[in-house]
């Protein structure tokens, strides 16, 4: 059985696995430096640097914005060593978040050079195989042909539930947020129909 995963944009049934981890096929389709192999096709996953650099500065404005008033009371209202590290733990989080932003953005111009070369192997990746989703780097889920049902759009609960691309499988449902992929359900659907009928015609 082929393992699975989780990812940022992506609520798997099952834990994700790594690019090293990926067997063969997989494997050889997020090969850059190779052609893709005949009969793979890759619905991209959305590539927007200027959102990268949009939520980026924000969380530096907000750094800042929140860290200059802190680096300026705090030493005066202070008491103990409690509010000390209260103080810490916001500043930790802070930076935490600013670094793991720009982290975010790094990847994004590797997509965005990596689209402008026609070698991206991020999104989801369907051969006669199986289908292969990966959205990020080291962050891959992939499914056996036989275990793929069907693709479809579902909403999450509640009033704040976001939408989803939805690959239904039998070893669980694979949720892919609409906001991260190029294609929707009925481009699943019919690409994993083609690949389908090709390899029934090589069959007969």
């Amino acid at each position: 059985m082929i393992p699975s995963q989780a990812s940022r944009g992506v609520r798997y049934a099952m834990d994700r696995i790594s690019d090293r981890r990926l067997p063969e096929p997989f494997r050889a389709w997020i090969d850059r430096a190779a052609p893709l192999p005949p009969g793979v096709t890759v619905l991209p996953r959305v590539v927007s640097v200027t959102g990268g650099v949009l939520v980026a500065s924000l969380a530096l404005i907000g750094c800042v914005g929140r860290g200059v008033p802190m680096a300026i009371m705090v030493p005066r209202a202070a008491t103990g060593v409690g509010d000390w590290a209260v103080a810490g733990l916001v500043a930790a989080a802070a930076v935490g978040f600013l670094v793991w932003t720009l982290y975010r953005l790094g990847r994004m111009f590797g997509a965005r050079r990596d689209q402008k070369a026609g070698v991206l192997r991020q999104g989801i990746l369907i051969g006669p195989e199986g289908i292969l989703v990966r959205l990020t780097p080291n962050r891959c889920h992939p499914i056996p042909m036989d275990r793929f049902v069907r693709a479809e759009p579902w909403s999450g609960p509640g009033t704040e539930g976001g939408d989803y691309l939805r690959l239904v499988t039998t070893g669980g449902p694979v949720d892919i947020w609409d906001h991260d992929i190029t294609g929707d359900a009925a481009d699943v659907n019919q690409v994993v129909a083609a690949v389908r009928a090709r390899a029934g015609g090589r069959e007969r």
